[in-house]
């Protein structure tokens, strides 16, 4: 069985699993990705982003004192959090696709999707847990089952099953040799 990697269009669950769905069906990546996302081409304007802007969630109370005290009109606006670099923040006040430009531009982020630049992404130092740790006994119990679905052969006696068990115990829990 072989597994296709598909490009992320969405961050939304039923959108990305619509669109590769589609490809596995030999449909091609613009016509996917464009039914997925239900976001016909060319139509990237400001006035189609604010029509399809997500609808006003209650925010709190301080998310507009930030944006008055530093002078941002809200009126018109969507606050997008993706957009912000701390909760709150009044940088993140939408009107356009201008303004993701704008933001991204600044904080140096790269941008790709509906707006698109040439920045790329700042790579960020992996945190490495230095701490012993052992995994959850629910999430080995899952991987094993995944595993015993691929290849029933791990765990098609207690001995395997154990075997295997143990196997993937030691491979996901971190720094066992500290």
């Amino acid at each position: 069985m072989t597994t296709e990697c598909y490009p992320t269009v969405s961050l939304d669950e039923g959108v990305q699993l619509a669109y590769e769905s589609m490809r596995a069906q030999g449909q091609t990546h613009n016509m996917a990705e464009m039914l997925a996302t239900r976001s016909l081409p060319g139509l990237r304007t400001d006035a189609t982003l604010m029509a399809n802007a997500p609808k006003r969630q209650p925010l709190p109370r301080e998310h507009y004192a930030k944006a008055k005290a530093a002078g941002v009109v809200t009126d018109g606006k969507f606050y997008d959090h993706q957009a912000a670099r701390f909760p709150g923040d009044p940088e993140a006040w939408i009107s356009g696709y201008g303004d993701y430009k704008r933001i991204c531009k600044k904080n140096q982020w790269g941008l790709s999707g509906d707006v698109k630049n040439d920045i790329k992404p700042k790579e960020v130092a992996a945190k490495v847990d230095t701490q012993p740790y052992t995994v959850a006994d629910d999430l080995v119990h899952e991987e094993v089952t995944r595993m015993g679905q691929e290849d029933p052969s791990l765990v098609s006696s207690p001995k395997a099953l154990k075997r295997t068990t143990e196997a993937v115990r030691k491979r996901v829990s971190g720094n066992q040799e500290t």
